[in-house]
């Protein structure tokens, strides 16, 4: 921020002694950068002009010099001799910057001509409080399907159906069945030979029985 004053010797305050002007005081927030106006008469145009810090002139100190420019960069200055005003341009100021100040023009023969003023510098603007940043959250949603488990029922086919038989099975089935018809025939044959020794056998059974025999 720069802050131009020569419109302000019109309207505030003005100090000046033997035909050198300037404000009497100023105000400027730190960081920021001023520049001072300081008018002379012309018979000081070609003289040189300079600006130094301190309350009292003894205890002056030399900031910038119209033939002597600051390596700094705190500090510059120009001479505009058309208008006969000198500007002094101070930067990047701090608190540390709070003092009296002169305007000075340089007198060969003779005692140098300065105007005092006073340059306050307050703190720097607090920067705005950030406001805090809402985090919004979804809440996440799970849907799960429930899982169907089909189970087929398992089939067992058994088949009534006989297996054909080996042939070690049919010779034992025939042998068995020789051995059926051979019991069956002795069975007979017995009951035959009881009936024919028994007393009470009518004679025509006797007959057949000696027939038989």
């Amino acid at each position: 921020m720069t802050v131009q004053l020569s419109f302000l010797l019109i309207f505030t305050g003005l100090t000046g002694i033997h035909s050198i002007t300037t404000v009497s005081k100023v105000s400027v927030r730190a960081g920021g950068t001023i520049t001072i106006p300081c008018l002379y008469e012309s018979h000081y145009i070609n003289h040189v002009k300079y600006f130094c810090k301190g309350s009292t002139w003894a205890s002056c100190s030399y900031e910038v010099k119209t033939n002597k420019p600051s390596s700094s960069g705190k500090f510059s200055i120009s001479d505009d001799k058309k208008q006969r005003v000198f500007t002094v341009t101070i930067n990047d100021l701090t608190e540390e910057d709070t003092d009296y100040y002169w305007c000075v023009v340089e007198i060969n023969y003779g005692p140098d001509l300065g105007t005092l003023f006073h340059l306050s510098v307050t703190g720097a603007k607090s920067p705005a409080t950030p406001e805090p940043v809402k985090h919004t959250t979804e809440p996440v949603k799970h849907t799960t399907e429930p899982v169907k488990h089909t189970t087929e029922p398992v089939k067992h086919t058994t088949s009534s159906a006989h297996q054909p038989l080996s042939t070690v099975e049919v010779e034992h089935q025939r042998h068995i069945e020789r051995l059926s018809r051979v019991l069956r025939r002795d069975v007979i044959g017995l009951d035959f030979v009881a009936s024919c020794q028994s007393p009470s056998a009518r004679p025509s059974t006797g007959d057949a029985c000696l027939g038989r025999a």
